[in-house]
């Protein structure tokens, strides 16, 4: 994350990075959704590309439709963020574009889903980091997660996965190493006992 800190990848780094939102979560969250006292965010809506049309939808299932706790370090994004749209609202004057969207571009003009992953993949190749794509940024969330002890269950209400089924299916191959690893530490722990 310190590598896009004043990017304009910033903020949609966080919200995949430290909130596991989808890329069409990303590109549909207003800021009347962004609760800064309370540090939450509401996921209610998303944008998609159909061809060359954008829709604007609500999330991908009924339990994608949720609410967020928010840490500081998403706290100080999101005020920034703000903070660097109402100074380009009023450098561009008549010429910005007024919405309600977080991520946009200095015009306030949203940006297509499909950019913003073009964005990200330029910005790992220019930096020379490893392959990533955004869509991964959800994955590392998850995996995250799951190594701080947090149950598959918890994990798959706050991606919007509609069952717990789902989130062991896409996250099951890295769920099972961290299964190995505490295994191994349970197994060297029975193992130092008995040498004792």
């Amino acid at each position: 994350c310190e590598r896009v800190k004043g990017d304009r990848l910033e903020i949609i780094v966080y919200l995949a990075g430290y909130a596991g939102l989808r890329r069409e979560e990303i590109c549909g969250l207003k800021w009347e959704c962004v609760d800064f006292k309370n540090k939450t965010i509401q996921i209610s809506s998303a944008r998609t590309a159909a061809g060359s049309q954008i829709i604007k939808k609500s999330t991908k299932n009924k339990s994608s439709y949720r609410l967020l706790n928010f840490q500081d370090e998403l706290l100080e994004v999101l005020v920034k963020e703000k903070a660097r749209q109402s100074e380009n609202r009023e450098f561009f004057g008549k010429e910005y574009i007024g919405n309600d969207y977080v991520v946009v571009m200095d015009n306030g003009k949203p940006y297509r889903p499909n950019r913003i992953s073009e964005i990200f993949t330029k910005f790992i190749k220019d930096n020379r980091m490893p392959k990533i794509t955004l869509h991964g940024l959800r994955h590392t969330f998850a995996s995250l997660a799951n190594s701080a002890n947090i149950t598959a269950y918890d994990i798959g209400k706050a991606m919007g996965h509609s069952t717990t089924a789902t989130t062991t299916k896409i996250y099951m191959h890295q769920f099972d190493e961290a299964n190995e690893n505490i295994m191994s530490k349970v197994a060297d722990k029975i193992k130092s006992a008995k040498e004792e």
